[in-house]
């Protein structure tokens, strides 16, 4: 049949067609899906149906690929969607900035062809326009904080003025609310004065020039409506006006305006000629002094690199060559300190003056601490930036930034030390990164402000508040709860005196300011730690049995707390050893030694003559109270076979133990301490009484408070 022939002939064509793989046969043109299964079904049998199976798996596979591919072109061609609308949305600005240009262009071809044709009627036009147009700078004076440099400049009026917002030009929020004047030759914009009351409403911004102006049109959106963009190298603003009329006005206001100034610079020899002919009508004493006038402006035209100057820092600023835009302000500032002030000189000084504050802010960012924590491009580029502004007279500026961006690094590595461990080892890395900071900031500042010494008081008192935080996380952390042994708060004040006294051979002595903030909690450390003294000896004392220590089983625990005691201060201990291996003290009166002597030693590791007061009278303290302790236990009748006994731990107390950390304090301190003899000489006529009190008569157990 015709079906047959025609099967055998696709099956010849398949056999002498070569496929390198089952994908190619299926695309392939002149595929056919029923004759390719028909014709296999002809020569089914079982090893035809094994090749079956096995081309249907590849066929499965081949369709996994391929939706496979299917996805990654969609990805790929996503992508490119994405990419392309970007630079759509680059080549609509660019489209917007080439219009601009066309239409600034048109408009100067038509002005120039007016100048050239009609030049004497445009004379007068302009001089009747001008007249119109001018309006008094007095209200901007008395309305405008600072703007006096701006008025003062021969030859400028204003324009046009109106409010608007700044936006931000990303994310389009609101940044500042601003008032505008535009005036003949630039921009000036002002903030609003809340703080001032009065006719001056506010406060002088910046101020834009129009030589390099381009103003662009912003496509309003759901977010973003009546908004418009001041492109000025090396910054982008964008703006809103208070409706779509408003901000049609702006831009019909600054296109012409700036069409007009540009006209103004591109036909100098109208003036040249003015001035000639007015030379020649004048007297002869009046044409001399024009002449001396004339020689003089001509001084700064005769430098034409001067002319150049705002165009070349403009260049230096895009290439980021600093060092060459200061040292050609250095130079032009040079070249006008002995020329006259004429009004090229005055517009010359003017955009020199511009092209400063941008090179600043540029300066500015270099010395800002990136988010890692660290100076961007390391502490050469940043002394280089601070030499650089500090030849341009900004050192005020430059040493704030400097010890702004170092206080921002200190607190980043602050917060990279984790709070674990024990209190000491927290505030000894704290202590070591902190002191270590100051120390880098010290060589760093030295290094930079060198020929500056006006900023080192600036540094000494930024060196001061950084301590004063570092104070305050300090007692946070080791005073903020009650808790905290004195031993600690020893071993914490240790460590940070240790990281402090490493800044001395840089000529930083912070020791003194450092234990002056750590004076008052002190003095409560030293509270709590006399009120703890208190409540362990009261406690040991309510279940003591006035009876000897007895070591006789325990030979090593016996010359441990001889050697204990002696390396305390108390030499005599020995003595108390009777037979084998009895103490003849009691327990309460042991642990008031080394609960005194452990006082005595922690307070001074840090003491400081500030701290003499509360430490002595909380030694006093709880000296009295060991005493009083003993007194009660005098008084109970359950007590009375160890009376003996426990006047012989008051004596030892008052006479052994009391004198000998008195004798330390003043060895270590090198002072004589009256109070600890006033104390002893106190508590020995106090025990002389209450025995007396207890001969004459005994006081009952119920009686006693």
């Amino acid at each position: 049949t015709l079906l047959e022939f025609k099967m055998d002939e696709f099956l010849t064509k398949a056999r002498d067609r070569q496929y390198t793989s089952l994908e190619d046969r299926l695309s392939d043109a002149a595929y056919e899906e029923d004759r390719y299964i028909k014709a296999i079904a002809s020569r089914l049998n079982d090893e035809i149906l094994n090749e079956f199976q096995k081309e249907k798996r590849e066929i499965l596979n081949v369709s996994e690929q391929t939706s496979q591919k299917l996805k990654q072109n969609v990805y790929k061609n996503y992508t490119r969607f994405i990419e392309t609308s970007r630079e759509v949305s680059s080549l609509e600005a660019e489209m917007y900035h080439l219009s601009h240009l066309l239409h600034e262009n048109e408009s100067l071809t038509q002005s120039l062809g007016k100048v050239t044709i009609l030049e004497s009627f445009t004379d007068q036009d302009e001089n009747v326009s001008s007249s119109n147009e001018r309006r008094s700078l007095a209200s901007i004076l008395e309305t405008v904080e600072g703007s006096s440099s701006v008025t003062a400049v021969p030859g400028r009026y204003l324009v046009y003025s109106g409010p608007l917002t700044e936006l931000d030009p990303e994310s389009s929020e609101d940044i500042q609310d601003m008032y505008a004047f535009l005036l003949n030759d630039s921009l000036m914009l002002t903030t609003l004065n809340k703080k001032r009351k009065g006719p001056i409403r506010y406060k002088y911004h910046t101020l834009m020039e129009l030589d390099n102006m381009a103003v662009l049109s912003v496509l309003d959106t759901d977010f973003r409506k009546n908004t418009f963009r001041i492109l000025l190298f090396p910054v982008s603003r964008t703006f809103r006006a208070a409706s779509g009329a408003a901000k049609s006005q702006w831009i019909h206001q600054l296109t012409s305006t700036k069409q007009q100034h540009k006209l103004s610079l591109t036909a100098p020899k109208k003036a040249e000629e003015s001035v000639k002919q007015k030379k020649e009508s004048l007297p002869v004493f009046e044409h001399h002094r024009e002449t001396k006038k004339a020689g003089e402006t001509g001084e700064g035209a005769n430098a034409e690199w001067v002319k150049n100057v705002p165009e070349n820092l403009d260049v230096f600023l895009a290439q980021r060559e600093f060092e060459k835009a200061v040292d050609l302000v250095e130079k032009t500032r040079g070249f006008l300190k002995d020329c006259s002030d004429s009004h090229a000189h005055r517009d010359i000084r003017a955009k020199l003056g511009n092209r400063i504050i941008v090179l600043c802010d540029l300066l500015m960012k270099e010395l800002e601490a990136s988010p890692n924590g660290s100076l961007r491009g390391g502490p050469r580029a940043a002394r280089k930036a601070i030499d650089n502004l500090l030849r341009l007279g900004r050192a005020a500026q430059a040493c704030e930034l400097f010890l702004k961006n170092h206080s921002s690094l200190i607190r980043h590595e602050s917060k990279q030390i984790r709070l674990e461990g024990t209190t000491s080892l927290y505030i000894s890395k704290l202590s070591k990164v902190f002191f270590e900071a100051l120390g880098n900031a010290a060589v760093e500042f030295e290094r930079a402000f060198t020929t500056n010494h006006g900023s080192y008081s600036a540094f000494v008192i930024w060196c001061m508040e950084e301590l004063k935080e570092y104070c305050e996380t300090f007692c946070e952390i080791v005073f903020k709860h009650s808790t905290t042994s004195l031993s600690t708060v020893a071993e914490c004040i240790v460590a940070a005196c240790g990281a402090c006294e490493t800044l001395e051979s840089q000529g930083l002595s912070l020791k003194y300011a450092l234990m002056n903030h750590l004076k008052a909690p002190l003095a409560l450390a030293l509270k709590d730690a006399t009120s703890e003294v208190i409540r362990a000896c009261t406690g040991k004392a309510t279940a003591e049995k006035w009876e000897p220590m007895d070591f006789r089983y325990n030979s090593a625990q016996i010359s441990a707390l001889v050697l204990e005691m002696e390396n305390m201060g108390i030499m005599d201990f020995k003595n108390l050893v009777i037979a084998g291996g009895i103490i003849d003290l009691s327990e309460t009166t042991v642990q008031f030694c080394r609960l005194a002597c452990n006082y005595v030693t922690d307070v001074l590791k840090f003491y400081i003559p500030e701290l003499y007061e509360p430490f002595i009278g909380n030694f006093c303290v709880f000296s009295l109270h060991i005493v009083k302790v003993y007194q009660d236990a005098l008084s109970k009748e359950q007590f009375l076979a160890s009376h003996d006994f426990i006047q012989r731990n008051t004596t030892f107390t008052i006479n052994t133990v009391i004198p000998s950390i008195g004798l330390k304090i003043e060895k270590l301190l090198e002072i004589h301490i009256p109070e600890i003899v006033d104390l002893i000489q106190e508590l020995q006529l106090s025990m002389q009484k209450f025995e007396e009190s207890l001969k004459a008569a005994p006081v009952a157990d119920d009686d006693i408070v």
